[in-house]
Order: structure tokens, then C-alpha cells, then sequence
């Protein structure tokens, strides 16, 4: 038999064709098995990448071979993630981590000096701040852009300048366009500076740091009033 359907390619009998129940039978079941086959792949594939809600990063973790650009919902934490193929990763523009300092820190004049960012974290959704073992520093948990702000304030004191810098794997790497200087004029009483917002690019394992400078001459406790304590504000900016 050589005619076959247009679409699905299922072959029939033409009238030059040798009457064959079994042959026309056979042939026919095979052709659609292999047609319904195709649709079983197709549909295996389309259920495995419809947007799904997991309750937590377990869950998550537990699906079987997420196609790349699978989407999930988490409901433990409330954001959208998205699996590149090798790494889960959250929408760009989600908050995944802010974190605070509880208690007053020293910072020595003239000395740039990391925020001790000790307190209870308010959002850590990567795991990616110890508020005990290094804390002042963000680990970046995958590659990409991460968008930071933040700020610090000081105790009163007349005298010089109080400086926030974004550092990355170290204080001596200022990230550039990082620093934002505030001079006190002269004026004795508790300042505030904010941090500059910036987009770093990182790859897994580098670390960002809020570093803080002042020079008034002598150490300068920061300041944790009037929600003035140093804190770190990250989001995921995508990459």
C-alpha cells in the first residue's frame, strides 16, 4: 500500500491495491501507535513545562528533570523562580535578602571598616548572610547582576566626613561608582548617610560588603537610632 493520509501519514488501501485485511490492519495500527506516541512526548513535554506552585525550595528540588525556563511560585517565601537548565534563580527584580545590625559598632578613624551586620535577618531567601560568622558580607549564591543599597548613620561629632562604600571580595576593592561621602559641616549631631544604589556582577561565592569611613579625628560608634543602624538591602537584577 502507498497512499498514505496527508497529515498523520496513515496508510489505506487504493483501488490497484491487492485486497489485505491483515497487511491494511497491521500497518494502520502502527501508524497510529507512532502518531499517538508523538503526542504522548509532545504532551510529557508541555505538562513538565507548565508553571507550577511548590511549597517550599524542597519541593522545588524534587521535580524530576525541569525543563530550562520552567517556572515555579514558592509559597514559603512568595516569589517567582525560574530554572535556567542548571540553577533555580528568582524573577529579576525580586528582594532576596536585607539584613541589619543589632548593636553599635567602633569605627576607628580614618580606617575603612565593614558593617557588622549581626542582627536577625529580615529576609535571607538564598542563605546568603551568616549574622554570626562574616557577617558583614553578602555570598552571592549564583552567577548574575545583584542590586544593592543600604546606609549607616553615626553619633554626633563636628568634625570631618562619614563615607558608605560598597566593597566586593574585600575591602580594598571599592566597587567603582560605590562611595557616597557626607561632610558634617561642622555640626554635632547624629548623621545619616545612605549608601549608593548600584548593580554589581558577580559569580557564586563573591561576597559584597558595606564599608563605612569616618575621620573625625577619633573612633565613632555608629548610631542605631532613628532607624539609623547600618543594613543591606539586595535584589536579584537578573544575568
Amino acid at each position: 500500500m502507498s497512499a498514505t493520509t496527508p497529515v498523520y501519514g496513515w496508510p489505506y488501501q487504493t483501488r490497484t491495491d491487492a485486497p489485505d485485511g491483515p497487511l491494511l490492519g497491521a500497518n494502520l495500527a502502527l501508524a497510529v501507535e507512532a502518531t499517538l506516541r508523538g503526542v504522548d512526548l509532545r504532551t510529557a513535554t508541555l505538562e513538565r513545562s507548565i508553571p507550577r506552585t511548590v511549597a517550599d525550595a524542597a519541593a522545588r528540588n524534587a521535580i524530576a528533570t525541569p525543563p530550562p525556563g520552567l517556572i515555579v511560585y514558592r509559597l514559603d517565601v512568595g516569589i517567582t523562580e525560574i530554572y535556567t537548565g542548571t540553577v533555580w534563580k528568582p524573577t529579576p527584580g525580586t528582594l532576596i535578602g536585607h539584613f541589619i545590625a543589632s548593636i553599635a559598632q567602633s569605627i576607628p578613624n580614618n580606617a575603612v571598616t565593614v558593617a557588622a551586620l549581626d542582627g536577625a535577618d529580615v529576609v535571607d531567601i538564598y542563605g546568603a548572610h551568616d549574622s554570626v560568622v562574616n557577617n558583614s558580607r553578602f555570598v552571592a549564591p549564583f552567577d548574575g547582576k545583584f542590586v544593592f543599597s543600604g546606609g549607616s548613620g553615626s553619633v554626633g561629632n563636628a568634625t570631618g566626613v562619614r563615607s558608605i562604600l560598597w566593597t566586593k571580595n574585600g575591602v580594598a576593592n571599592v566597587v567603582a561608582g560605590g562611595q557616597s561621602q557626607w561632610s558634617v559641616g561642622g555640626a554635632a549631631t547624629p548623621h545619616s548617610v545612605p549608601a549608593r544604589t548600584i548593580s554589581v556582577p558577580m559569580v557564586a561565592g563573591d561576597f559584597v560588603e558595606l564599608a563605612l569611613f569616618q575621620n573625625s579625628g577619633g573612633a565613632l560608634n555608629t548610631n542605631l537610632g532613628n532607624g539609623d543602624a547600618p543594613y543591606m538591602l539586595v535584589t536579584y537584577g537578573g544575568g
